[in-house]
């Protein structure tokens, strides 16, 4: 098994080194390690010089997507591990994701809990429950998913040949293109291998607050193409996916109901309409005479 990590950065020149570090610190170690740099206009590519071993391809600013994508087609392993040029992994992550993967052939991606550290200095662990990974560190994606976003890009490692079947990430989503891939992989193959142990370290930063503020109506468009893929799938899927999309279509009808704003409601309506609740369809409802009386 070979491992290729890809980094995308973007004006990283700040905290590039220390993600590089942490890389080159596993204990596992790395097969390739490639950074893709997004057209940076700062440090970024002098700090990488400063470590001959890794791979770097530059492209025009294209976003994370599209580099975490063009540095898969350059990748040589044949299993792919992400990290974020402002996060880091602890000593083992390499060697916990390549035991979850080694131990089971027939599974071909696999992830591990991991850190937040906030800006507001706490520290928080995202780690599924014991309930769904009893069976030999296993989970089943679609029981698991609902209970809470327990997947994180920097915890992830695919394998080549199922990322690309899935489509890889999703370049015309400026955010939650992680969840788009993860659905996608899982309509492919549902089970995938998990650890408890939180080996994986996401980093707040101001811009990634922003960055998940995002855009109704394009975040409206990613769900709404997401449940569109589902559907294209066996009754099976749609079944069982509908868990997984639905606190995403909960959580966007709130958001565009205290936002005003009517076409993201009405493109709701008319995707998901026969699986909104009493609640969900009163308020569209609701909002609609409103309007009509202005």
């Amino acid at each position: 098994m070979t491992i290729s990590v890809i980094i995308p950065a973007y004006n990283s020149g700040a905290t590039i080194a220390r993600a590089l570090e942490s890389v080159f610190m596993q204990s596992r170690p790395a097969d390739e390690i490639m950074v893709v740099d997004d057209g940076s206009t700062d440090s970024t590519p002098e700090v990488i010089m400063k470590f001959p071993e890794v791979r770097y391809i530059f492209q025009t600013n294209q976003g994370p997507a599209a580099a975490r994508n063009n540095g898969v087609k350059a990748a040589k392993g044949d299993y792919i591990a992400f990290l974020d040029s402002d996060d880091y992994w602890e000593a083992g992550h390499l060697k916990n994701l390549a035991s979850l993967l080694g131990n089971n052939t027939e599974l071909h991606w696999a992830a591990t809990a991991y850190r937040k550290h906030l800006l507001n200095g706490r520290e928080k662990t995202v780690r599924l429950q014991a309930r769904h990974y009893s069976d030999g560190n296993r989970v089943d994606y679609f029981s698991a998913t609902p209970e809470l976003h327990f997947l994180s890009v920097i915890s992830t490692a695919v394998s080549r040949e199922l990322f690309i079947e899935a489509g890889g990430f999703a370049e015309r989503y400026s955010r939650g293109e992680d969840l788009s891939l993860w659905l996608r992989l899982a309509l492919a193959e549902p089970v995938l291998g998990y650890s408890p142990e939180p080996t994986a370290v996401y980093v707040e930063t101001t811009q990634s607050l922003t960055g998940r503020r995002g855009n109704l109506s394009a975040l409206a468009q990613r769900i709404t193409d997401d449940w569109t893929d589902v559907c294209s799938h066996s009754p099976e899927a749609v079944i069982r996916a509908w868990p997984v999309v639905k606190p995403w279509v909960a959580g966007l009808l709130i958001k565009s109901i205290r936002a005003g704003d009517r076409a993201t409601m009405e493109m709701i309506d008319g995707v998901f309409s026969d699986r909104l609740v009493l609640w969900q369809k009163t308020a569209i409802t609701i909002c609609r005479w409103t309007a009509g009386r202005r």
